[in-house]
């Protein structure tokens, strides 16, 4: 029995390729650490003939299978089928078991595992997953969810810790396997760049998707600490998570912005404020299909849009433009511009005037 070591597994899915069991060594063993609540994710493929996985809790932490150890889990599929664990744990040490079931004298194999979090089914309620932390041993962490209809996937990567930076990445479950695996095709991605906001939103079909936190190395200083939130809205509309996507400032003089909204990236969010005596037209055009406009105000500051904090609105069908005038209150405020269909380039104006009045 041969026993490989992979240290603590995280949401980076590790990839042991071309291994083999024989006639005279029938079991690879592979173990490794969690930490924290994770889903473990076991995917073994690419079977030159049949063989099997398992998943044991090492129960006295010697790192080899013995008789102590704790059957969790088993995938025992025939043929080459491809077999696959996706298990739920707590922190602790465990060993995933490749096991020859065919006859044939040696037998190939490809192995990828990893340790996700697991967000459940996302709806328009909220997920936050707040105070988490990427360290340079594990810079990155990975959450599942689901979807159980075409809805916009709406993420938002904010309170990076200052003087750091992380990305944010999306995934979907491309073989429909339901663990992160190197073959999960990336959809999108967002940079920003220092510690500002990195935000997705993205109109997606039924499935089961990843969202990815990674820490940006060049502009990070030890351990990079982040709130995640998570959620999806209905199609043709706006995101409810408010994050500094596009930061204008302060309105001391007219704005003139562009911008792209469509299926891969489905709203865009402006960030503004207006100084007492200051009012604000914004318009939006350059349309080559159908896009709308909200102006909205988080009175309580949790980067959600509340009831009662979307101030105004303009929704004119097709390429019209939109248009909101004569708002004219001090304060901060966001603009979303959001897809409605098809894709489409735009342009926005922030056309600032002075008021008599606060």
């Amino acid at each position: 029995m041969a026993t490989y070591s992979l240290g603590t597994l995280s949401s980076t899915p590790v990839s042991r390729n071309n291994y083999s069991v024989t006639t005279f060594d029938s079991t690879d063993v592979f173990a490794f650490q969690v930490v924290g609540s994770r889903r473990i994710g076991l995917f073994l493929h690419d079977l030159s003939a049949d063989a099997d996985i398992r998943l044991y809790r090492d129960v006295n932490n010697n790192g080899f299978l013995d008789s102590s150890d704790t059957l969790l889990a088993s995938s025992t599929r025939g043929g080459t089928s491809n077999d696959v664990i996706d298990f739920g744990v707590s922190s602790g040490r465990y060993l995933a078991q490749v096991s020859r079931f065919s006859n044939v004298s040696s037998i190939s194999y490809d192995l990828d595992l990893s340790a996700v979090y697991d967000v459940g089914t996302v709806s328009t309620n909220i997920v936050s997953r707040n105070r988490y932390s990427l360290t340079t041993s594990d810079p990155t962490d990975t959450f599942e969810f689901r979807l159980s209809s075409t809805r916009n996937i709406n993420l938002s990567l904010h309170n990076i810790s200052l003087g750091d930076d992380a990305d944010l990445r999306l995934y979907r479950d491309s073989n429909v396997n339901g663990i992160f695996d190197a073959s999960d095709a990336l959809l999108t991605s967002a940079s920003a760049g220092s510690n500002r906001d990195d935000i997705l939103n993205y109109n997606a079909t039924a499935g089961t998707y990843f969202a990815q936190a990674v820490r940006y190395a060049p502009g990070s200083n030890g351990n990079v600490s982040y709130d995640l939130d998570i959620s999806t809205t209905p199609s043709r509309t706006a995101s409810n998570l408010l994050a500094k996507e596009v930061i204008v400032g302060n309105l001391t003089r007219d704005r003139i912005l562009s911008g792209g909204v469509g299926s891969t990236d489905t709203t865009d969010t402006y960030y503004f404020s207006l100084s007492t005596y200051r009012g604000v037209n914004i318009r939006l055009d350059g349309l080559s299909a159908d896009a709308d406009i909200r102006l909205i105000r988080d009175r309580n500051n949790n980067g959600v849009v509340d009831a009662g904090e979307v101030l105004r609105s303009s929704s004119r069908g097709g390429t019209n433009a939109d248009t909101i005038n004569g708002y004219d209150l001090s304060g901060n405020y966001f603009l979303q511009v959001y897809q409605y269909s098809g894709n489409t380039s735009y342009r926005v104006t922030f056309d600032q005037y002075a008021t008599s009045y606060v």
